[in-house]
């Protein structure tokens, strides 16, 4: 068994020794955050961003002449509805 900051595991060449071992640890946790869900993570994460920073470091115009392409949109996926990236249309 290992148990290395808070990651618990059980390893053993045999897997069913290792089943046993697993199924004698007992875990208990207690998941309170109103984001914790497939649900509502995503929201969480937009709602609590920093604001963004502007910098003067480069040239932003130069940058977008010289890239292959540009596109500007916002991405999101919920893994557990859907197999690819959807764009958002804003």
């Amino acid at each position: 068994m290992v148990n290395q900051e808070g990651l618990v595991a059980v390893l053993h060449q045999d897997p069913e020794t290792a089943g046993k071992a697993l199924e004698l640890i007992k875990a208990e946790f207690d998941v309170r955050s109103r984001w914790s869900t497939t649900d509502t993570i995503f929201d969480h994460i937009l709602n609590s961003a920093p604001a963004a920073r502007e910098t003067t470091r480069g040239d932003l115009a130069a940058g977008e002449k010289a890239a292959a392409s540009v596109f500007e949109g916002k991405y999101t996926t919920h893994t557990a509805r859907t197999r690819r990236w959807k764009p958002t249309p804003q």
